[in-house]
């Protein structure tokens, strides 16, 4: 779901992108309970993708956040943004 993610921001789509990554990060945690599933740099990603499709939809605050979570989990590119 984070390549299609991906897929959909340079689609200019960011409310599906945001809702792809939601959906990957959301299903990570009901299958677990936790962030388990998905290995910490899968999530750093997701959560990067999530605050670029934010941005994209003017949510610059959320877009921090994510960024910030993302940039935790070791994604530098968080960072960028």
């Amino acid at each position: 779901k984070i390549h299609q993610a991906l897929c959909l921001i340079k689609l200019e789509d960011h409310e599906a992108a945001k809702a792809a990554c939601t959906s990957a990060l959301g299903e990570d945690v009901a299958n677990s309970g936790m962030f388990d599933n998905l290995p910490t740099n899968i999530r750093g990603r997701a959560f990067h993708r999530r605050a670029k499709a934010k941005l994209g939809l003017g949510d610059e605050e959320g877009a921090l956040d994510d960024a910030r979570v993302g940039s935790f989990l070791g994604d530098g590119r968080a960072v960028e943004l």
